[in-house]
């Protein structure tokens, strides 16, 4: 699945996850997005770096550049992550994307 598709899915669930008091995070997972642990892992570092969402950490010691996810993790989408989500040219592609594979779910992404 391409990476902004994904990091679209990301938000959009975070985004809806707001109306919801203890949100079980079950749309963002990996096996739900059709990612390895790794690579999603990797989105959410980026995401977290880029200051569109935040409520996750990661552990980078000097030793291993690779950062590590902390857990438990509470990801919230944040004021930057909606305009993101709402006003990137590429969030629109990814959307579009979604509508044209998946026409009855196109119908459910607003």
């Amino acid at each position: 699945m391409n990476d902004t598709v994904v990091i679209y899915k990301i938000l959009r669930a975070l985004s809806k996850y707001m109306d919801v008091p203890e949100p079980d995070y079950k749309d963002i997972q990996p096996k739900r997005l059709e990612i390895s642990r790794i690579r999603w892992e990797r989105i959410l570092y980026l995401l977290v770096r880029e200051g569109l969402i935040e409520g996750v950490v990661f552990d980078q010691s000097a030793l291993d550049p690779e950062p590590v996810l902390c857990e438990p993790m509470y990801p919230r989408i944040t004021l930057k992550g909606i305009d993101y989500l709402e006003n990137s040219g590429m969030m629109a592609k990814a959307k579009e994307f979604l509508k044209t594979i998946v026409p009855v779910a196109g119908a459910m992404i607003k």
